[in-house]
């Protein structure tokens, strides 16, 4: 790549997006074994299920605050899942390299 090419937004804030990754994981596995998770954190399934959605959707509100465009404060998460498919939204995040508001784009730094 060259000196002064383009990046995607998010190249720079990825971290952020694996931690939320890493979080709705631990919300899944919630889901997937309820019983098991509730008898080792001592609560009922009922309560890990409630408290697992709690949880996603405070992930999900996260990233929406913490994944936005450096120049006018867009959340980039917010756009792409209102406005793109299901299908969508999560590849365009992940590839788009202009804020479809500002039309900031990131460079490359050496």
């Amino acid at each position: 790549m060259s000196v002064g090419s383009h990046v995607t937004l998010v190249a720079p804030q990825r971290w952020k997006l694996w931690i939320c990754a890493a979080a709705v994981a631990a919300v899944g596995a919630c889901y997937i074994a309820p019983d098991t998770l509730a008898a080792f954190f001592r609560t009922s399934s009922a309560m890990l299920k409630l408290a697992a959605s709690l949880a996603g959707l405070l992930v999900l509100v996260g990233a929406c605050l913490a994944v936005r465009c450096r120049a006018c404060g867009m959340s980039l998460v917010w756009h792409g899942v209102s406005t793109k498919s299901a299908n969508d939204w999560l590849s365009w995040l992940l590839d788009v390299q202009t804020c479809p508001r500002c039309g900031h784009q990131e460079r490359h730094r050496p």
